[in-house]
């Protein structure tokens, strides 16, 4: 059994990401909902405010690293999150309970 660190909480981050046209873009995480898909696996609803006032959800998720540096820690999964149908409707009910959107 591994003990792993706590799943990291990146509420109140900001974050500079380059958009299609190759503009400097800079956004906070506002509030995040996580789910644990198994115990080295977390999913991540966030909700993300741009400076430029528009609000926008990211779907993401976290896994624990097995190579290098890495190992044992919370990275980032940088490709398209495949998640069950259980945990999908275990974020999308707690996003509507913290009143982000209706559904």
């Amino acid at each position: 059994m591994h003990d792993y660190p706590l799943v990291p909480n990146h509420v109140g981050e900001r974050k500079r990401i380059k958009d299609q046209d190759g503009n400097m873009v800079i956004y906070r995480i506002k509030d995040e909902i996580v789910e644990m898909e198994n115990k080295e696996k977390a999913v991540y609803l966030q909700q993300l405010e741009f400076t430029d006032g528009r609000e926008e959800y990211r779907l993401a998720y976290w896994i624990i690293g097995k190579k290098g540096m890495a190992t044992g820690k919370w990275v980032f999964g940088q490709f398209a999150p495949m998640v069950s149908k259980e945990i999908f409707v275990k974020i999308l009910d707690k996003a509507r309970v913290k009143g982000w959107f209706a559904l």
